[in-house]
Parts: C-alpha cells; sequence; structure tokens
C-alpha cells in the first residue's frame, strides 16, 4: 500500500476586507470527498485553529480523504483585526461575549466558508461545518445563510449563551455532540434548543432536517477525537448511520 501524506497549507483570505489566517489540510493523493469547515472555540479559551480539539479533527477527517480548513476569527494570531478605538483585543472579545454580539464572527464564517467552496478541487463535493464550543454556537448561527450546507456538527454547544429565538432552520441533517463533564453543559438550555424549532429538529423526510443529539459521559478534549470523527462519519456519510449513534 503506497503512503500518504497529509498536507497543511497555511494561507490568508479576505473576509470584507480583513485578512485572516487559516490552514487547509488534504492527502496528497485527494482525488474525491468532501469539504469541511471548522469553527474554533473562543479566543479566551484556547480559541484558534490550532486548539486540540479542532487540530485533531482536522488531522483525523483529513487523513480520511476530507478537505479540511480551519481559521483564526479576526484579531486571532495573525488574522487582521478591525479597527478597536480605545480598547484592547483581549476588551474586544470580552465585550462581545458579554453583549453577545456575534454578526462579525458569523461574517468571519461565512467568507470562510465561500473561500473553502472556491479552492476546493471540483471532484471535491459536499460541504460541512463542524464548530466547537463558542464554534457551535456560531456554526449555529451562520448555518442558514451556507448555500449548499449538507450537515452541522455541533461539538459541545454552549446554548445556554444563545437565545432561542435566534435558532433557524438550515436544511441539512445535524448532529449534537456534547460531553456530561463540559464545563459548558447545560441539560436544560440543549433541551431548550432542541423544541424551539420544529422545521430544525424534526425530521420531515429522509435525512434531511434530521437532529441527532449524542451525550458522551466523558467532557470533549482532544482524547476524544476518535468519538467525534467516528460520530460525523456515520451520521453524514454512512447511509445507515443513525442505527450507529447512542442518544
Amino acid at each position: 500500500m503506497d503512503e500518504t501524506f497529509l498536507i497543511h497549507e497555511h494561507l490568508f483570505f479576505d473576509a470584507e476586507g480583513l485578512s485572516l489566517e487559516g490552514i487547509l489540510s488534504y492527502r496528497d493523493d485527494i482525488s474525491s470527498g468532501q469539504k469541511v469547515m471548522l469553527l474554533s472555540p473562543h479566543p479566551h479559551f484556547a480559541g484558534d485553529m490550532n486548539n486540540n480539539v479542532i487540530r485533531a479533527m482536522a488531522n483525523g477527517l483529513g487523513e480520511s480523504g476530507r478537505v479540511v480548513f480551519r481559521f483564526n476569527y479576526h484579531g486571532g494570531e495573525e488574522s487582521a483585526s478591525p479597527p478597536l478605538e480605545d480598547e484592547s483585543i483581549f476588551d474586544y472579545w470580552r465585550r462581545v461575549e458579554e453583549d453577545r454580539d456575534y454578526e462579525r464572527t458569523i461574517r468571519d464564517g461565512l467568507s470562510a466558508y465561500q473561500y473553502l467552496r472556491e479552492v476546493s478541487p471540483r471532484n471535491v463535493t459536499g460541504c460541512f461545518v463542524a464548530g466547537y464550543s463558542f464554534g457551535a454556537l456560531i456554526a449555529t448561527l451562520a448555518a442558514p445563510q451556507l448555500e449548499g450546507l449538507q450537515g452541522l456538527l455541533l461539538v459541545s454547544p454552549p446554548f445556554g449563551k444563545m437565545d432561542p429565538a435566534r435558532i433557524q432552520a438550515p436544511n441539512c441533517p445535524v448532529l449534537i455532540l456534547a460531553g456530561k463533564k463540559d464545563f459548558v453543559f447545560d441539560e436544560t438550555a440543549l433541551n431548550t434548543a432542541s423544541r424551539v424549532s420544529p422545521k430544525f429538529w424534526a425530521s420531515r423526510t429522509p435525512r434531511r432536517n434530521m437532529l441527532v443529539i449524542s451525550v458522551l459521559s466523558e467532557a470533549i478534549c482532544w482524547r476524544s477525537r476518535s468519538s467525534c470523527s467516528m460520530r460525523l462519519s456515520a451520521f453524514f456519510w454512512n447511509d445507515s448511520s443513525t442505527s450507529m449513534i447512542s442518544t
């Protein structure tokens, strides 16, 4: 069997006039497959594209034949920052969290998604998005605007920080993967979010608007990468996937 290598291409792309830093990962023998965009946690909580969970997911999905794109939000690492008036980037992100003003970050995700669609080879079809922690929140809010989205994975989503009224229905299957020992785990908020939009969470037709919630006994961390990858692959890329996932 020929040995294959995983390529990590460091690059920059435009997000409404800001230059954002990203990494595109793919096998050197890539010929077909799917595209996956990863959204990182909050910058105050190891939230960059090299977060251990994000990096492990990028490696696992890339090695399995997917083209994976992860990036740093505006103001993170080498990504450009919008003009700030008399505040540090740390204080800026604290204000974003306090005010729950996620619009600029959502636009980062929309720009990254469009970039991934444009640079991927034509034979790499199907777009999927996976967000971890804060990234899961951004993925949820951005999903209805993502053209051609075929699946959404929300890992440790902090639904307690989001107004349920803001959840809209993406026209794709959704997998929520949470850990009971995650510091953001909120069973009440998770249950509330799963009921706010019947169009989002109900299975109207086979494998379209379908929700599966999988709760692990441990916290989600880099050691959970096999669980994340297994459930992601089973749910989105296996015709009989739903029977393979415990809820």
